[in-house]
């Protein structure tokens, strides 16, 4: 199995799902896409060759901050053995009141991922400005370094930044107290705007999977740390507002 999540959590880089779909088939492989950071609507990879696409239902398709769930899409003899081995010999199924609360909060998914990535990019064409803005990454803007092919498999760019203030680590944290609007939270994808502070050696502590290199690699990216940030639904003049008088 071949696991790819994109856009890829915290640093929203991209993966060409096409190209990774087509060598993991070379050698037999089953290709597994987590697209939850698309929020669905943004990102298809069924349709560019995954065989199975998860993503976290409690993020974007609930997206009101109010119920647990997850999602598996593929065919439908994948499903039925998922099924069979998640579902029925362990219970991994999800609860009837949290079904109802994703279900409802689906019905306007396309209209919120529409306005999530129309004001992601308005906010972070903002940062990107900023004279104290150390850092931003977000797919939709240029000099992002998969902006190419964020283009050719993704239809907006949904709602998650991530940037730097280049600050001393507790510098961080009074940032964050400043903000009035935007809400110090961990999750992401829900209707009002949410950020956390990710300090880099928190990032590595959590991931152990990471060599010296790749290390190396993404402490150039991140610096000390960076925020992730998940932009609601609010006004987009709201949300640079409050950004600016946060940053002063």
């Amino acid at each position: 199995m071949v696991y790819v999540e994109t856009p890829g959590n915290p640093l929203v880089m991209i993966s060409d799902i096409q190209k990774i779909a087509e060598l993991a088939h070379e050698v037999g492989a089953k290709f597994v896409v987590d697209s939850t950071w698309s929020g669905l609507i943004t990102q298809k990879p069924l349709q560019l060759g995954a065989d199975i696409v998860i993503h976290s239902a409690t993020k974007y398709i609930n997206g009101h901050g109010d119920a647990l769930g997850g999602a598996v899409m593929g065919s439908k003899k994948l499903l039925a053995e998922i099924r069979e081995s998640g579902v029925v010999h362990l219970g991994a199924c999800i609860s009837p009141f949290n079904a109802w609360l994703i279900m409802r909060g689906i019905v306007t998914l396309p209209l919120r991922m529409k306005k999530h990535s129309d004001n992601a990019h308005k906010v972070a064409e903002f940062l990107n400005s900023h004279s104290k803005v150390a850092s931003v990454g977000y797919p939709g803007l240029k000099n992002h370094p998969h902006h190419e092919i964020a283009k050719t498999q993704m239809n907006g760019f949904s709602g998650m930044i991530n940037f730097s203030l280049g600050l001393e680590l507790m510098e961080n944290f009074e940032f964050l107290k400043r903000l009035k609007l935007i809400k110090h939270a961990v999750s992401l994808g829900h209707d009002q705007s949410l950020i956390i502070y990710i300090p880099t050696e928190f990032f590595f502590d959590d991931m152990v999977v990471f060599n010296d290199e790749q290390k190396k690699k993404y402490t150039a990216i991140m610096g000390d740390g960076i925020y992730r940030f998940s932009v609601g639904i609010e006004d987009p003049e709201d949300i640079i507002r409050d950004l600016s008088q946060a940053i002063g």
